[in-house]
């Protein structure tokens, strides 16, 4: 009986599976694609792995007009079919055109779906295989990351790109661990990697790190202890002379000038460190305007030409009584020019200076001398010649013209500085207080421009480090100068530092400045000081005496009686604009300028110039501004942001692209900031021994004119710019490009790219 029923079921299930697999073709040629699917589950919900089956879904998943059209899955059921049935269907040409469309459509999943399914065509599987590599790798350089190259190379181990996987990967991950600093991280690595060459270079970092860690404590024991470690490290040899110049470095560390002078006394030339501190006793003498360390200087080796040099210096302000003294203490100068003729001025401005009343006739006789106010003995004295001038505003023959003058730049801000303090009542303790900062003004042989019998004073710090206060040490040329500076004030935070000084144009004798920094660690780096307003500053002497919160205590009276003090209420904390010259671009920052500009007049308002580490920064005007340095052979433009700026001969050996921002505005007109930047860019350039090519780029059309008509319109109007300004016209090459050939980035944006070609 079974037997029958199992015969039976044989001979009706195809009949059955027949009309149905009619009906869904017929369904298939009209287009009813879903009902097939829906069929196809019901009827082998059971039995899916017979030929109709797999036909169906052949013809279904390959009909083009089907919204699930898959060329993959038509093959895999072609193939499923082709497994099962006695009546094959011939599969090279579809295989040989599959593999042409998944190559098009470059999706690395549908190639491992063609390689599944094509290992009877060797041939093909493999060149899909080759292409499948290198897409997946194309994808990956795209979105480089670690994660993304170690499963590249765990997938495709046998891929011809997997070595070059592994070589990023080890590069990669050795610059990680690199960047992070991790001495353990690296010794793991060191381990792991199978790469011989980078764990030689983990190795190597290691060793540096180590020593770098040893340098950083600069203690005996620290480098005891890099040596105990790498014994044959590559710093042994310099960890055991540095043991030795631990106590030398940590004695003349603060360039004490009395220190240096000492140790050079008390040791032979034949000492190995004798010779630096010589150098360094040189530099200190000429940064200090020290008579006390270049005489010990001449002493010691005779130098004249670091004898000019530190001459030059010294008589720069014009200083009478200075420029004797120097004269006195070193007779040699006494027939050197440059000196004689310094001498020569100075006793013009002395006389001058001490004359009861100045006329318009003086400043006529003596006006050469005022062409270029540096000197401060002569600013001082010009002073009353400007005063003269406002009293006779229409007489053309007096012309000062100070717009170039630095220290006359700041006067004229302060003048016209609105700070809004207001008198206010005395309140609460007007002296910041710290446990381990001491800071004071005195007259040292360590100060600038420190002599015997000289009152000027200069201010210093003392850090209270291990239970014991540092010798003390003078701030930063920036903050002292040969003049008196003095009542050093810290604010609370320990970034702004309130003093005075008779330096420079003054509303007075001494004025109040201040200066700010960045990094309350680093007692080296302040920003050129600023000379406060007559908010303040009156035509006395004005001191700082106290701070506390918003109010400020201020006093006229030398002997600092409290009676006498004036208490200012306003906002101390002052806003302020700051920055940081890169000094990859520029080695010595401090002999910038930077020019501040009103942003709507662009009339220059002040001047401020980086400290030797790059840092400046100015209070906030009311108004916005904008910046821009100025140096021969750098290129400035304006910023309302951040300081740009460019160096000619990095662009030029780089052969690199300035791009800015077009100088024209939406409509096509020159805007006064872009023209600014040219007259700028003129300046940078003038007589110097380059091409300046500029493309120009006008992406946004205006009026009738497409983008190359403007661009070309635009070109010739910065040529005419640039030639007025001062460059000759055969430097110059300004071309119009439209929309094309610019840099990338700056696609959507109209801009202009200035490239620079030596001659």
């Amino acid at each position: 009986m079974k037997k029958a029923v199992i015969t039976i079921l044989t001979i009706i299930l195809p009949f059955v599976s027949f009309s149905q697999m009619s009906d869904m073709m017929k369904l298939l040629d009209k287009g009813e694609f879903d009902r097939v699917k829906d069929l196809m589950g019901k009827v082998y919900q059971s039995d899916t792995a017979n030929s109709d089956y797999y036909y169906i879904f052949y013809r279904y998943y390959a009909d083009s007009n089907n919204p699930d059209v898959d060329s993959l899955e038509a093959y895999r059921y072609l193939l499923q079919y082709n497994s099962v049935s006695k009546k094959k269907i011939p599969d090279d040409e579809l295989a040989q055109s599959l593999l042409s469309s998944v190559y098009r459509q470059r999706n690395v999943e549908r190639f491992n779906k063609y390689i599944e399914l094509s290992v009877d065509h060797p041939e093909l599987n493999k060149e899909a295989t080759r292409i499948r590599n290198q897409i997946a790798y194309e994808n990956l350089q795209e979105s480089p990351t670690i994660e993304a190259y170690q499963k590249f190379v765990d997938s495709y181990p046998d891929a011809a790109q997997t070595e070059d996987a592994l070589q990023w990967l080890n590069e990669h991950r050795f610059q990680y661990y690199m960047q992070q600093g991790n001495i353990d991280s690296l010794k793991l690595f060191a381990k792991t990697t199978p790469s011989e060459s980078y764990k030689a270079k983990a190795l190597g970092e290691i060793d540096r790190l180590a020593f770098t860690k040893a340098l950083k404590d600069n203690t005996v024991d620290s480098y005891m202890a890099y040596i105990k470690e790498y014994p044959d490290g590559n710093y042994v040899k310099m960890a055991r002379n540095n043991i030795e110049k631990v106590q030398y470095e940590q004695y003349v560390s603060q360039g004490s000038i009395t220190d240096m002078i000492y140790y050079l006394d008390s040791h032979s030339t034949d000492d190995k460190n004798y010779r630096e501190v010589f150098d360094k006793l040189s530099l200190a003498a000429t940064e200090h305007y020290s008579l006390t360390a270049m005489t010990k200087i001449q002493q010691l080796q005779p130098d004249e030409k670091l004898l000019k040099q530190f001459a030059k210096r010294y008589i720069s302000d014009l200083d009478l009584h200075d420029i004797n003294l120097l004269i006195s203490t070193f007779p040699v100068l006494e027939d050197d020019e440059s000196v004689a003729e310094a001498k020569k001025q100075a006793e013009v401005l002395d006389m001058l200076k001490n004359k009861p009343k100045l006329t318009l006739e003086d400043y006529k006789k003596h006006k050469q001398l005022f062409k270029s106010l540096n000197a401060r003995t002569a600013a001082k004295v010009f002073e009353t010649f400007e005063e003269l001038n406002s009293k006779q505003p229409r007489n053309k023959a007096v012309n000062f013209g100070l717009n170039n003058d630095y220290s006359y730049l700041q006067f004229k801000n302060a003048q016209n500085t609105e700070m809004k303090f207001v008198l206010t009542e005395a309140g609460g303790d007007i002296t910041p207080s710290y446990k381990d900062i001491k800071i004071f003004a005195q007259s040292d042989t360590n100060g600038y421009g420190w002599y015997e019998g000289s009152n000027n004073r200069d201010i210093f710090v003392s850090l209270l480090e291990n239970g014991k206060w540092s010798t003390p040490f003078a701030l930063p040329s920036v903050i002292n100068s040969r003049y008196d500076e003095c009542n050093p004030v810290l604010s609370a935070d320990k970034k702004t530092l309130w003093f005075s000084s008779d330096r420079g144009f003054n509303f007075g004798k001494k004025d109040i400045y201040v200066s700010f920094r960045e990094d309350v660690n680093d007692w080296y780096s302040w920003s050129e000081p600023v000379l406060l307003g007559e908010d303040f500053n009156t035509e006395d002497d004005d001191y700082v005496v106290g701070l506390n919160g918003n109010i400020l205590v201020i006093s006229q009276d030398a002997e600092f009686k409290a009676e006498n003090n004036i208490y200012l209420e306003g906002n101390t904390d002052f806003e302020r604009i700051s920055g940081k010259v890169d000094t990859k671009i520029i080695s010595s920052p401090q002999s910038l300028r930077i020019n501040i500009y009103d942003k709507q007049t662009l009339k220059l308002k002040n001047v401020t110039r980086p400290d030797e580490k790059g840092f400046f920064a100015f209070i906030k005007p009311e108004k916005d501004v904008l910046i821009a340095a100025y140096k021969r052979n750098y290129f400035s433009p304006l910023s309302e942001n951040g300081l740009r700026i460019y160096s000619v001969e990095q662009t030029v050996s780089k052969q690199e692209l300035i791009t800015l921002e077009s100088p024209f505005d939406v409509s096509g007109n020159i805007t006064a900031a872009g023209r600014k930047n040219l007259e700028l860019l003129a300046d940078c350039f003038n007589n110097l021994p380059y091409i300046v090519t500029i493309g120009v780029h006008a992406v946004k059309p205006v009026q009738k004119m497409d983008a190359k008509q403007l661009s070309d319109k635009q070109a010739s109007q910065i040529a005419d710019i640039l030639v007025k300004a001062g460059m000759s016209k055969d430097n110059v090459i300004v071309t119009g490009y439209g929309k094309e050939n610019t840099v990338q980035g700056w696609e959507d944006v109209n801009s202009i790219d200035i490239g620079v070609i030596a001659k």
